[in-house]
């Protein structure tokens, strides 16, 4: 695993013991599992989109050398089941975004290192692309899109950020493009002597538009003209590091809903708020820390925020959070248990999207013995999680009182950078990826061996010789005394003689795996269903 870092640990689904109980077998349409190539690289998942047919399509990158991998894209059924799977080859990318088109096509927005610029592929429902392009001027590896959103008039908006090659500092990108991927217009906006971006959009159906990034939102009419720019801090904060504006969506009468974070000075909190419709007014706000951690570095962000029925709203993080259009924060906070971490991949905010059952699935990298592997979830029965290998978790909050204001900004200075667009030549290929749709232990196939008397277990299995867990046989819920992990597909169950009394001859037996700490305590969402054997 050479990219650690960029697994941001505190962006984690952390596993509680004191759990709830859970259902054997998941409701329907709920999936729990994880895809990727099984240690031989790490996976990590940053972008997710729904399919016309129920499923999804998960994108991420392959980091074979610290970014250099190839972008991975893996399609699955609406029972997480793979339908194809592909790799872009292209000396390094990053994908951020991924949204449907109207011809359920798909386009992808990141990073090309290879172009030094954004990127933009567009993909068919089979994966085969369709067109790729780089938009850049070689000046700055870090130049990428955040965002893409189709708008009302059927063409396409990109948002991002761009090094400009005068001042050398950052600054927010919009480019509107067709469905060819051609550049229609293009806006630079910068913010003297500070960083910017433009990390999302709304569209409204006039093509009038919202663009936010760390801390600002903008207002622009159909054509790119700038109508109004707000800050939103805290006051007597200014940095570029001080609150981040996650997420937007219109509230019920023209007002905005938007959800923040901060971290600074070693604290760290999330915002929801409402705010009047042309954003210069705080109608409401909540702020929230975790109980557990009200004054510590720890932020838990709400990433995303969806509409539920009856004027209600989810916002979507390591703790979802229902609320009802006034700021009323529903009393019970469960928080997501797996049985092993899965994280957000840093500077990915958090792949979310709703199904067609208006239930919440979402996708980042969970961290294995073998490394990391795209994980992926969905929720079922109003946004939760039951099953044998994965729950829901009570986990307090607080709510405290933080001051924020807004400020009209005229600072914002329209940048005119040269910005060439050249068609790339990136390979397709099919990918190596396996997967599968639950977070349980799986056996396929029991082998006997002979010289001496062993068991091999071959399957899907999360937990390795190393790590606080491993995971260990049972027969008839009777641990072998000796069990060797091979692989992630491969375990060994030893003791000859010891072995054989636990089998008798032509008697079927339950084996099953699980697995336990060095004290020998089960973990409480990882065991198999029973393998049915007779020796």
């Amino acid at each position: 695993m050479k990219n650690v870092l960029e697994i941001s640990s505190l962006f984690l689904f952390v596993l509680f013991f004191s759990l709830n109980s859970f259902s054997d077998d998941p409701p329907q349409g709920q999936i729990a599992g994880y895809y990727g190539n099984r240690g031989h690289v790490d996976d990590l998942a940053t972008c997710l989109e729904n399919t016309e047919d129920g499923g999804f399509i998960i994108c991420g990158y392959t980091d074979e050398d610290v970014f250099r991998g190839p972008i991975s894209i893996i399609r699955i059924d609406a029972q997480g089941n793979i339908v194809w799977k592909k790799e872009l080859v292209n000396n390094g990318g990053y994908p951020y975004n991924i949204i449907r088109t109207n011809d359920n096509s798909y386009i992808i927005a990141g990073g090309a290192y290879a172009h030094e610029g954004i990127w933009l592929f567009k993909i068919d429902g089979t994966g085969q692309v369709l067109w790729q392009k780089a938009y850049g001027s070689q000046n700055g590896q870090y130049n990428k899109a955040y965002n893409v959103q189709v708008m009302p008039d059927g063409m396409y908006m990109v948002s991002g950020t761009f090094l400009n090659p005068v001042s050398r500092q950052y600054m927010g990108v919009l480019l509107k493009i067709d469905s060819d991927g051609n550049m229609v217009w293009k806006k630079f906006m910068e913010l003297p002597d500070k960083i910017f971006e433009f990390r999302g959009i709304y569209a409204f159906t006039d093509g009038s538009f919202l663009a936010w990034g760390v801390g600002y939102i903008l207002k622009f009419d159909a054509n790119g003209n700038m109508t109004w720019a707000r800050q939103i801090k805290e006051p007597d904060f200014d940095s570029y590091y001080g609150l981040s504006v996650n997420d937007l969506i219109p509230a019920i009468n023209g007002d905005l809903l938007l959800t923040l974070h901060s971290k600074y000075n070693d604290e760290g909190y999330t915002f929801i708020m409402r705010l009047s419709s042309e954003a210069d007014q705080i109608v409401w706000k909540r702020t929230i820390a975790m109980e557990h951690y009200p004054d510590s570095d720890f932020c838990y962000p709400i990433y995303k925020l969806f509409s539920l029925a009856n004027n209600r709203y989810l916002g979507f993080g390591i703790l979802p959070m229902e609320f009802d259009e006034n700021g009323n924060l529903s009393e019970k906070q469960m928080a997501f248990s797996f049985p092993l971490y899965f994280n957000f991949v840093w500077d990915t905010m958090a792949p979310a999207v709703k199904a067609p059952d208006g239930n919440i699935a979402f996708c980042g990298s969970v961290m294995t013995d073998q490394g990391f592997d795209f994980g992926f979830a969905k929720t079922s029965n109003e946004n939760l999680i039951d099953s044998k290998c994965a729950g829901m978790a009570q986990w307090p909050m607080l709510i405290t009182d933080e001051s924020v204001e807004i400020k009209t900004i005229n600072d914002f200075q329209e940048i005119d950078v040269g910005l060439g667009c050249v068609d790339t030549n990136v390979l397709s290929r099919d990918s190596l990826a396996t997967g599968t749709n639950t977070f349980c232990p799986t056996i396929k196939q029991v082998n006997k061996l002979q010289g001496p008397f062993r068991l091999e277990l071959l399957g899907d299995f999360l937990y390795g010789p190393s790590g606080s867990y491993s995971s260990q046989i049972l027969i008839d819920g009777i641990p072998v005394p000796q069990t060797t992990v091979k692989s992630a597909t491969r375990i060994i169950a030893k003791k000859d003689e010891d072995l054989k009394k636990m089998m008798p001859k032509g008697v079927p037996v339950c084996i099953q795996v699980h697995a336990v700490d060095s004290a020998g305590g089960e973990h409480p969402l990882y065991k198999s269903d029973c393998f049915t054997f007779t020796r």
